[in-house]
């Protein structure tokens, strides 16, 4: 009984709708973290870095020596870059990453951006909306102009199916770290000047709101218990966005 009223439960909150998957916040070297979100027809990155030296990651390769989609972020405004051997990535003619937000959090830089699964261009990576894992390089130089790296290397990024939201409404918004002991970090869009954060438990019992009037957040999640909970940030014109965290 107890398991089916759980079920029902999550059934009957509003905003757990359809499948989408995510790699969760991945640590791929010292300052610089990488998440990747899938839906049905859009992928978001999370990816975290220095505020002071560009950085990239690519999908789909395991070296500089293949041809390998890659996010790259410097002093241009060329995010979208092909990688094709051991010199300076180039600017794709198509930019396809739409940069949601690009904040400076402390010593760290926080990019969110987003992609269609699928592209016109050959040169770009094929997502898939399901668990199957993301092969990624990585890289960071040491300062903003792009210039031979010594910090690199490679990772596989497994992924779980969590819950989505109507893709017409949703709010791209960061989330750290997860799990969490007791402060959590919301990083908002640049272009949101005002929302509402809604904490919800298992059984869709809203725990607690706050209303949210900068880009960067703390909340303190110090006296919830251990356990799973969904935060749900509310912005204008019915928009919101949903993620799920780990409480320790």
């Amino acid at each position: 009984m107890k398991k089916i009223t759980l079920l029902l439960a999550f059934t009957l909150i509003t905003f757990y709708a359809n499948a989408q998957f995510t790699t969760g916040e991945v640590t791929l070297t010292s300052g610089m973290t990488v998440e990747i979100e899938t839906q049905a027809a859009q992928v978001t990155l999370t990816l975290k870095g220095p505020t002071n030296k560009w950085f990239a990651v690519g999908f789909g390769g395991n070296s500089m020596s293949s041809t390998t989609d890659a996010f790259l972020l410097d002093s241009s405004n060329n995010y979208d870059r092909t990688i094709g051997g051991h010199f300076a990535p180039s600017a794709d003619a198509n930019q396809d990453w739409t940069l949601v937000s690009n904040n400076i959090v402390g010593s760290q830089r926080v990019i969110i951006a987003t992609r269609a699964l699928s592209t016109s261009d050959s040169s770009d990576y094929t997502f898939s909306n399901s668990s199957s894992t993301i092969p990624v390089i990585w890289a960071k130089g040491d300062s903003m102009s792009l210039a031979y790296h010594g910090s690199r290397g490679t990772s596989s990024l497994s992924r779980t199916a969590v819950a989505d939201v109507d893709k017409q409404k949703q709010i791209q918004f960061a989330m750290y770290p997860n799990p969490v002991n007791s402060e959590l970090n919301i990083v908002l869009p640049s272009n949101l000047d005002n929302a509402q954060v809604e904490i919800y438990n298992v059984l869709g019992k809203k725990i607690s709101s706050k209303n949210l009037n900068d880009s960067f957040n703390k909340l303190n999640v110090s006296t919830l218990s251990t356990g799973i909970y969904l935060i749900k940030i509310i912005g204008d014109n019915n928009t919101f966005g949903v993620k799920q965290f780990v409480k320790k």
